[in-house]
């Protein structure tokens, strides 16, 4: 019965999207063009697609470039509507923990539950020459001229979830996967470990559309460091607390990074984790440093906790110099596109 139940459920959101997407594919429904450069960093599933750490490359780039990216997220978890510019003095309670986080790499950071209004929010005020719009493959209201997809393939299991192509909720799926990723540009691959890898498995060559740039991406580790002193971690056995969609990823890295997982503690996703709960588990495992990822570690130095090890990773695509010419000439591209657009308009 309940199988029965998510077959019509997932009929029933496809049916939705699809009609959702006919409307702003035959203009029915028009989208927003910025005077700036959009790039959408998306996925087609539910949940960790690595899109914050390639947010955060991607703005390392652009920068290298002599560009000056600016973020543009919905502000997940977050109570500000916006459109509003992310400072080290908001709370993740306010913005949300990844714009927070990402506010305190440097990177000029805006949440605006209308990403139109935001865009023009940072147009208006010159916060940057081009706009990274975090999880913004299904925001259509917005014109992007790249359309940028990460694809977990961490595990197996998420590899055969993505090739199974079922719908939410049956599934993992937003919206029809071959349909949607007709629209896209770019097709990152996301192993979410420090091995870097090789190869598109045969399976997935068969579902991904060729007009697509496709790379791989790994993770490299910066370091494992105290959140109050800075200093690396020198224990070898470690309490894991997470607060992040599919946490198999980060429990793998600090694995091979030498360390031995004693416990793991899961929260949902951008669930905010009460102190209370960290001093349990120093009373559990007395002695044995608590690890997090850098979202959660935002949240536990909003609360005043600083006596726990952050996971700093970096991400890299392969390879990187062909990585950064598929966004270029797009960018040169979507600049001659907005300009007739405009011209038309």
């Amino acid at each position: 019965m309940r199988t029965l139940v998510l077959g019509v459920l997932s009929t029933l959101y496809d049916g939705v999207t699809r009609v959702r997407n006919y409307l702003y594919d035959s203009q029915i429904l028009s989208s927003t063009i910025s005077d700036l450069p959009v790039i959408s960093i998306g996925n087609v599933t539910a949940g960790g697609n690595g899109k914050t750490p390639l947010a955060k490359l991607i703005a390392r780039l652009f920068r290298e470039q002599h560009f000056s990216p600016v973020i543009l997220s919905r502000g997940y978890g977050g109570s500000l509507k916006g459109p509003h510019l992310v400072t080290v003095v908001n709370t993740p309670e306010e913005v949300g923990d990844e714009p927070l986080m990402l506010a305190q790499f440097g990177i000029p950071v805006v949440i605006a539950r209308d990403r139109v209004a935001g865009a023009l929010f940072i147009e208006e005020h010159q916060y940057g020459n081009i706009i990274l719009l975090d999880d913004g493959f299904q925001h259509r209201r917005l014109h992007r001229g790249v359309d940028l997809v990460s694809i977990n393939v961490a595990t197996p299991e998420s590899e055969q979830a993505f090739l199974a192509g079922k719908i939410l909720p049956e599934g993992l799926f937003r919206e029809d996967r071959d349909a949607a990723l007709r629209r896209a540009d770019i097709i990152i691959l996301a192993s979410r470990s420090l091995s870097v890898p090789t190869s598109i498995s045969s399976e997935l060559k068969q579902v991904l559309p060729q007009h697509c740039d496709r790379f791989l991406s790994h993770l490299e580790l910066e370091g494992i460091v105290h959140a109050g002193t800075g200093d690396p971690l020198r224990a070898t056995e470690v309490v894991v607390v997470s607060a992040i969609a599919n946490p198999e990823g980060f429990y793998h890295t600090v694995r091979a990074s030498g360390y031995s997982i004693v416990e793991t503690f899961a929260y949902d996703d951008h669930a905010q984790i009460p102190l209370s709960d960290l001093d349990g588990i120093r009373d559990r495992h007395p002695g044995v440093p608590i690890v997090c990822t850098e979202k959660d570690a935002v949240k536990f130095k909003a609360q005043g906790d600083t006596e726990y090890y952050v996971v700093k990773v970096r991400m890299c695509v392969e390879p990187q110099e062909a990585f950064w010419e598929s966004l270029n000439k797009r960018v040169i591209r979507d600049r001659k596109i907005r300009k007739d657009l405009k011209t038309a308009s």
